[in-house]
């Protein structure tokens, strides 16, 4: 999935725990961001992006029932490794997965 981490965005509430604090040199003011966005080297980032991936699954998966499988059984990360015994029932999924994962703001890249 195609910069999964920055399509996640968190929580108003939560914003304040992703504060980063910039001066690009001693002479200037220190600035604060707050950063909308999971963000990736964070402790808590791969469960967010997950975690948010399963919730797809649950709130969009029942017309994409072999996208779920794939994802919730064939992913490492954000890369699902998948496959069928034919060509048309993996056409089937690669169209499932990329429209289970384009509803969630999540494209499909490779």
């Amino acid at each position: 999935m195609k910069m999964m981490y920055r399509q996640i965005w968190i929580d108003k509430r939560n914003l304040d725990w992703q504060l980063v604090v910039w001066s690009p040199n001693a002479s200037n003011l220190v600035q604060h961001f707050r950063l909308l966005t999971v963000t990736y080297g964070t402790s808590w980032a791969p469960y967010l992006a997950l975690r948010t991936i399963e919730q797809l699954c649950k709130d969009e998966g029942v017309q994409f029932p072999a996208a779920v499988v794939a994802i919730l059984r064939d992913r490492y990360v954000d890369d699902v490794l998948s496959g069928a015994s034919d060509l048309e029932v993996a056409r089937d999924l690669q169209d499932q997965l990329m429209q289970l994962t384009n509803r969630g703001g999540f494209p499909l890249r490779k």
